[in-house]
């Protein structure tokens, strides 16, 4: 890594992340490209997260805030030319900051990366994996994470109100900003994945009461994800699985679980 300005800004949100930082950090102190600084800002973990920080070469800001709040913190504690937001559970191949550099070279202002669930031999994460090729597919469904600084600060940076798809609404704002968006042709990991459908749909229940504000902001967008099983089906003419029924059984299950819990939380508020 440079010791002067860096070329890259990796920002990190971490908040009790101990079981995933590490491999995070393995993948990204293993990158081929070398000119980077990390950014890990702290929502006030106490399962032993900060200890194992210090024991990399990372810039450690803490603040108790939500993620998306975390993120921009860290952008404005940020020296380098390009943002790439990372979160503390994921799993990126050794090529992704090398192949996102170049790619910015050629003109592109964000980039998405290609984003799969770290699955074991289960059932239930085989599932999950055809989910992600699937709904992948749907334009309104993937955000650039690697993004060019005075980009990133035109647009506004991430809505400090969201902790739902705060990503999504940032790539819309970068798209209808006019900026030129690509794909980068490399992979990360998402190693936190739900294991089973009690753990998928407490997931769900947890952002549901944020559900109201993003189709507020993001309401084209937003029938895009109502549509989704359509995005499902339309995918699988082009890629078929044998898990497609269960495939769309669990976006139900995804859609339902918001919509229920959104009705129940939005219902209980004074």
């Amino acid at each position: 890594m440079n010791c002067g300005r860096p070329t890259v800004s990796i920002v990190i949100p971490t908040f009790n992340s101990i079981n995933h930082i590490k491999y995070c950090l393995y993948s990204v102190f293993n990158q081929t490209y070398r000119d980077f600084e990390v950014i890990v800002v702290d929502g006030g973990s106490t399962d032993g997260t900060l200890e194992l920080l210090s024991k990399y070469p990372v810039r450690i800001v803490r603040s108790r805030a939500n993620r998306s709040l975390q993120k921009n913190i860290g952008a404005y504690s940020s020296r380098g030319r390009y943002l790439y937001f990372l979160d503390s559970d994921f799993y990126i191949d050794s090529r992704v900051v090398e192949e996102c550099v170049r790619m910015c070279g050629e003109g592109y202002d964000a980039l998405i990366i290609n984003l799969l669930p770290k699955i074991d031999k289960g059932f239930f994460s085989r599932v999950l994996l055809w989910h992600k090729i699937y709904t992948s597919q749907c334009e309104a469904k993937v955000a650039a994470r690697f993004i060019r600084r005075e980009v990133f600060f035109n647009v506004g940076g991430f809505n400090n109100l969201l902790y739902f798809n705060e990503d999504l609404d940032l790539h819309r704002r970068i798209k209808h900003g006019g900026y030129r968006v690509g794909y980068v042709d490399r992979y990360q990991y998402h190693l936190g994945e739900a294991k089973s459908i009690g753990s998928y749909i407490r997931r769900y229940l947890y952002y549901a009461p944020n559900i109201g504000y993003y189709i507020k902001h993001n309401l084209r967008e937003s029938i895009s994800h109502i549509a989704s099983i359509y995005h499902i089906l339309k995918a699988f003419k082009k890629t078929p699985s044998k898990l497609i029924l269960y495939v769309l059984a669990l976006e139900a299950i995804r859609l339902a679980t918001l919509l229920v819990g959104y009705i129940v939380r939005h219902h209980e508020a004074p």
